[in-house]
């Protein structure tokens, strides 16, 4: 935790919820605006370290830092297990291993995803990129199962509708 904390730049007790001390100003007294002194700023609600290490993960994932953006991710998933964002946390993992043309990771990442959290929203891109990675691994079969299982589960879904054009080419 103070690892990803410290990425962060952030010390304990601002995580938990305490501000840092505002300045007092030079000693008259005076709080007005000047060039050696920034006009006071309305006092923002301290963003929640999760979120925080999510946005900088998305943020390295972007600038196709792949491999701080995995470890972000890794430590949001390991630090905060319950956070919402944490299904999507694990999609951009395996994304991320996949830009880094590690399939076999990719693959590993999606299930972990697809079995801890059956019921997430993103779980029909996951069985889509795991497939794609088990596609990419030369097992063909495997692959066809993930992609067949995805058409049958998420029917509507585009992710269905892009298994259903991949299915053939997988016999």
């Amino acid at each position: 935790m103070n690892k990803v904390l410290a990425a962060l730049s952030i010390n304990p007790g601002q995580a938990a919820g305490t501000a840092a001390q505002p300045s007092q100003g030079d000693s008259s007294g005076y709080q007005g605006a000047g060039p050696e002194q920034p006009a006071p700023q309305a006092e923002q609600a301290p963003q929640d370290p999760a979120e925080m290490i999510y946005n900088l993960g998305m943020e390295a994932f972007n600038a196709q830092n792949y491999d701080r953006a995995v470890s972000l991710f890794e430590d949001m998933v390991k630090t905060y297990p319950t956070d919402r964002r944490v299904p999507s946390a694990l999609l951009w993992q395996a994304e991320a291993y996949s830009q880094q043309g590690d399939p076999a990771r990719t693959a590993l990442i999606c299930q972990d995803l697809i079995q801890k959290y059956p019921n997430s929203p993103v779980v029909p891109q996951a069985m889509l990129k795991q497939a794609q990675g088990f596609k990419k691994l030369g097992r063909n079969q495997a692959a066809r199962i993930i992609l067949e299982d995805l058409v049958k589960r998420f029917p509507g879904s585009a992710e269905a509708r892009i298994a259903q054009q991949q299915i053939p080419g997988l016999r």
